[in-house]
């Protein structure tokens, strides 16, 4: 299912983070113990029965299979009390067990799974049931089962070092830091992480557009992003957005590993409030020049060739997004500038083909060009 961006107006910060604490309270995690603990000449053994995923097995129940695994619940003496759970893989945590547990390629086990023959899809179970079979190490499972009897959703297998600060902390720690007059302008928020885009309720200084600044938070929960801050411009009327990573470099960037918490995240957001001013001022600058500078046909045609080496793109997008910038973005007397170009491809960024990813990548890219087309 592909993540969508939702753009809804009187949305705020509380409704998000109910959403959020909604969907922690129906995920729960088990960790595995591992056979060591510490490297090289300092590990031990831990005495755990059925370390790392030594006992687990697969089936091929669901799209991408059934993990069955014990779970410890406890200790009684010397021995560990566990019980069996059967939770069915999506797509992210088949891929987080085969290639980055287990090192199986996971390309070529979806393609056994999606095989008529029943040989070959019985490949998938045995092969990676011989490979868990050796795999003691430490393991964090992240299950997610939304309705109570329901099915139980594996929505992440990470290590047992990965450190959990989840979206409902994210958001209960941006909404302490920020003004509540900051807008959200889009989000989307899931068991696998949270995308929020904030903005200042004062829009930049440049006559005649409806940009306003703001801040891009995204973070996974199940070890497919890393928890980032990163300005960003939205085009109101149009709902356009640009990621300005390469003018201002990312404002956090922080990986799900070692201590980090509510205060340092805190803090993190206070220096890029810090930095606001600083960053709307340098913004402005570089639209009134892209807003200058046209784009001759050669150079409209250069532009979009590089587009295209990033997007693949059919001879009725391009024309459509060559009409979004003449007819939307024209310059004085109809010319086409950077400036247009730019949004014509944040426009079509919003294109219902394109999920949350791939729009973001068009928005970065887009914010990119606007960066080194001007200081050219």
């Amino acid at each position: 299912m592909m993540a969508k961006l939702y753009q809804r107006s009187a949305v705020r910060m509380d409704d998000l983070i109910a959403q959020a604490l909604d969907i922690q309270g129906c995920c729960k995690d088990i960790i595995l113990p591992g056979a060591f603990t510490g490297r090289r000449g300092n590990k031990k053994e831990t005495g755990a029965l059925n370390p790392g995923l030594t006992s687990a097995s697969i089936s091929l129940e669901g799209d991408y299979g059934t993990l069955n695994f014990l779970a410890p619940m406890g200790g009684n003496g010397e021995m560990t009390l566990s019980v069996p759970v059967s939770a069915r893989l999506t797509q992210w945590s088949f891929y987080q067990l085969c290639s980055v547990r287990l090192g199986v390629p996971h390309a070529f086990m979806a393609k056994c799974l999606e095989a008529d023959i029943p040989e070959i899809r019985e490949v998938y179970p045995n092969t990676v049931d011989t490979f868990m079979r050796h795999y003691d190490a430490a393991t964090r499972i992240r299950l997610y089962q939304p309705e109570v009897g329901g099915p139980i959703r594996i929505r992440g297998i990470v290590s047992a070092s990965y450190a959990v600060f989840d979206s409902d902390q994210v958001l209960a720690t941006v909404k302490d830091a920020m003004s509540d007059d900051f807008n959200v302008v889009g989000y989307h928020i899931n068991e696998e992480g949270a995308h929020i885009r904030l903005t200042s309720p004062e829009p930049l200084n440049v006559d005649g557009e409806d940009l306003y600044p703001g801040l891009l938070i995204t973070s996974g929960d199940v070890g497919n992003g890393s928890l980032q801050v990163k300005f960003f411009l939205y085009k109101q009327v149009c709902k356009n957005g640009l990621v300005m990573e390469k003018m201002t470099g990312k404002v956090l960037h922080k990986r799900h590993l070692g201590l980090y918490g509510a205060d340092d995240f805190r803090e993190s957001l206070e220096d890029a409030l810090a930095s606001f001013p600083t960053f709307c001022a340098n913004a402005a600058e570089l639209i009134e020049k892209a807003r200058r500078k046209e784009l001759d046909p050669a150079d409209l045609k250069k532009e979009l060739d590089s587009f295209k080496a990033s997007v693949k793109l059919t001879e009725k997008e391009e024309a459509q997004i060559v009409r979004l910038a003449g007819d939307r973005y024209a310059g004085n007397g109809g010319v086409i500038t950077v400036w247009g170009f730019v949004n014509a491809l944040t426009e079509f960024a919003q294109e219902a083909r394109f999920d949350l990813d791939t729009r973001m990548d068009i928005e970065t890219y887009a914010a990119d060009l606007l960066h080194t087309a001007v200081a050219a």
